[in-house]
């Protein structure tokens, strides 16, 4: 993971920030994959894959507002409102049957996996 963040300060405590950062996740995936017909009595499709190495980019990438004030002596708190979306490319493997006449006849595809929303953070800090 590699990352930067980048804050304005606006006054009485609070700061625009915004965030960008990415990433490599390399791993082993694992699919299994069953389609059966007739209440479970035919086999029409069956995919295993097992130790299939794969390198996974993501980015992401946030903007929001921060308050921070006093909590006491060498204690802040700080309070984060914004937005967040990440991607993550060809994390997610895809079956679909390519031909509705023939039985057991599917395509395997890689698809990206993202989300996004809204997030509210709170935290105190404590200096020593």
């Amino acid at each position: 993971m590699l990352g930067a963040e980048a804050n304005v300060h606006l006054g009485a405590g609070f700061s625009l920030f915004g965030q960008a950062g990415g990433g490599l996740m390399v791993g082993d995936t694992r699919l299994s994959y069953q389609e059966l017909d007739n209440n479970g009595l035919n086999l029409i499709a069956a995919v295993e894959q097992q130790g299939q190495s794969r390198v996974v980019p993501m980015t992401e990438v946030a903007a929001g507002i921060n308050w921070s004030g006093p909590l006491g002596n060498n204690t802040r708190l700080d309070a984060s409102f914004g937005y967040s979306l990440e991607n993550w490319f060809n994390a997610m493997d895809i079956i679909r049957f390519s031909d509705s006449t023939g039985s057991g006849v599917i395509n395997q595809e890689t698809g990206d996996l993202s989300s996004g929303g809204l997030f509210f953070g709170l935290g105190v800090q404590m200096d020593f």
